[in-house]
């Protein structure tokens, strides 16, 4: 842990902080990657009473999770993980949706049809 030295401002007694040391995935051992992963970590997933309101399935290395919309829930870190590039991944296939969509009326516009 790395440590720093600093000067409290009434007196002249030193005060030591600690911070926390963030280690990259390639600096880290494969028990600390797998502790990484397993923490508890906070989510809440997006809840509209329509097309966002079903519960959400995750199923990950035969381990399933049932994760209900609009409640904060606690679920290992990898979960998360694997809901977020869910999001980004529909995200890009909305976004190429469109671009498909302006591509098709822009040429039936061309064409007349």
């Amino acid at each position: 842990m790395a440590t720093n030295k600093t000067t409290a401002n009434s007196s002249e007694e030193v005060v030591e902080k600690k911070e926390k040391v963030v280690k990259t995935d390639d600096q880290m051992t494969p028990e600390e990657v797998r502790a990484y992963n397993e923490e508890l970590v906070d989510i809440e997933l997006f809840y509209d009473g329509d097309k966002y309101a079903d519960d959400v399935h995750v199923k990950v290395n035969g381990r399933d999770w049932l994760i209900q919309r609009g409640v904060r829930v606690r679920v290992p870190r990898f979960v998360a993980k694997v809901l977020e590039s869910s999001e980004r991944q529909r995200k890009s296939a909305a976004r190429q949706e469109r671009l498909l969509q302006n591509e098709y009326e822009t040429a039936n516009r061309r064409f007349g049809v």
